[in-house]
């Protein structure tokens, strides 16, 4: 996400934290002079951003197996047969599937989630186990 401002942050300044697409509406809102209103999904950008979280939840996607499975016929359709929730920290996104399989990803070192680093730290797992959506 690209955002110009030139009176809040510096040319080129690079905010690692997380956002998200909801984030947008009420950043714009703010950056025009309006009050944001009470009850948006996201938070404006223009102030602290830092310890966020990003959740997701969704359901099994069996209307896309049968394309994902055409083409792609060797790859896994695992991930569209079962709902998943994960949440992510700016680090680690955890994401645990409803016949419960757990993946810990760290962005860190992993930024491409290629590495499954659940059982090599428990410890995160368990920390962010509560702060998913359901």
């Amino acid at each position: 996400l690209l955002l110009r401002h030139p009176d809040r942050r510096a040319a080129g300044t690079v905010v690692a934290d997380v956002v998200r697409i909801e984030d947008i509406m009420p950043t714009v809102i703010e950056r025009v002079g309006l009050p944001v209103p009470d009850g948006l999904d996201g938070e404006s950008l223009l102030g602290p951003v830092g310890g966020r979280l990003s959740r997701a939840s969704y359901g099994p996607q069996v209307s896309v197996l049968p394309h994902i499975r055409e083409l792609f016929p060797d790859a896994s359709d695992v991930r569209f047969r079962h709902s998943q929730e994960a949440v992510f920290d700016g680090r680690y996104h955890l994401i645990v599937r409803s016949d419960g399989h757990v993946e810990l990803f760290d962005h860190a070192t992993d930024p491409g989630e290629t590495t499954n680093v659940a059982d090599a730290h428990p410890d995160v797992v368990e920390r962010l186990r509560p702060l998913l959506d359901g």
